[in-house]
């Protein structure tokens, strides 16, 4: 597949709900866990839009991005899944590259892997100890789709689908065809990279102001990233205690 055809899309909103305006606030250099990511993902040759909703609220969304020269998408807050289709229709995407914007230090290796490895699947992605990056804490990885998996998934008119977006094809081998990559990660570490709350934003603020600064030249893999984590005690027992909180 031409790489042409291949985009980043960025899922983004503010009107969370356990800490509206998290992936906004600014860091102690001013700049916002948004910009982080969207920096990381210029570093990969592939185009980037990022998807958010037509809310008011998210007009701060498309300021940041114009001011760091990010395309933007305005679709349905409560229906991503059309978000989705309506943002790749509208940039000719066949293949998507789908980052949530929960996922700051997202991994920039992988993704080029992905992309480098993909088969023509309907899905492709990690599946970590065995279960789909998607659904772990671990905040690194994306997601490949394409988009007539998409469009088969919004035909279905099944509710389920609809916030989600991947969930109902790769829970369905039967109907598409789906891949996981195998990757091991040391089940014994309770890591927690990904954003939802004020305790989230907390930790991952100490990564980037006490550890991800000094790499951002030369970046980093998420291997990096967790031995790293490994030596930090305090904050695997806060990531412990917010798996436990956030866990369904």
């Amino acid at each position: 597949m031409q790489t042409r055809k291949v985009h980043i899309i960025v899922q983004a909103r503010t009107n969370s709900s356990r800490m509206p305006g998290k992936i906004i606030a600014p860091l102690h250099d001013g700049k916002s866990f948004l910009e982080v990511q969207l920096n990381r993902l210029k570093k990969i040759d592939l185009p980037i839009i990022v998807a958010t909703t037509t809310n008011d609220c998210d007009d701060v969304i498309v300021e940041r991005c114009n001011e760091i020269g990010i395309n933007c998408f305005r679709g349905s807050e409560n229906n991503v899944l059309n978000r989705f289709i309506e943002c790749a229709v509208s940039i000719n995407a066949e293949l998507i590259v789908r980052v949530c914007s929960d996922n700051p230090f997202i991994d920039i290796d992988s993704i080029e892997y992905l992309v480098k490895n993909y088969e023509q699947e309907d899905y492709l992605s990690f599946a970590i100890n065995g279960t789909p990056s998607i659904l772990t804490h671990y905040g690194f990885f994306a997601e490949l789709v394409n988009i007539r998996a998409l469009k088969k998934v919004a035909l279905s008119a099944d509710s389920k689908c609809i916030e989600h977006v991947t969930n109902c094809i790769y829970q369905n081998p039967s109907r598409f065809q789906t891949r996981l990559i195998p990757l091991h990660v040391d089940e014994d570490l309770p890591l927690r990279c990904t954003l939802d709350t004020t305790a989230d934003w907390l930790l991952l603020q100490n990564i980037y102001q006490n550890w991800y600064l000094e790499r951002i030249e030369t970046d980093f893999t998420y291997i990096e990233l967790i031995n790293f984590l490994r030596t930090q005690p305090n904050m695997l027992r806060s990531m412990d205690k917010e798996i436990k909180n956030n866990s369904k």
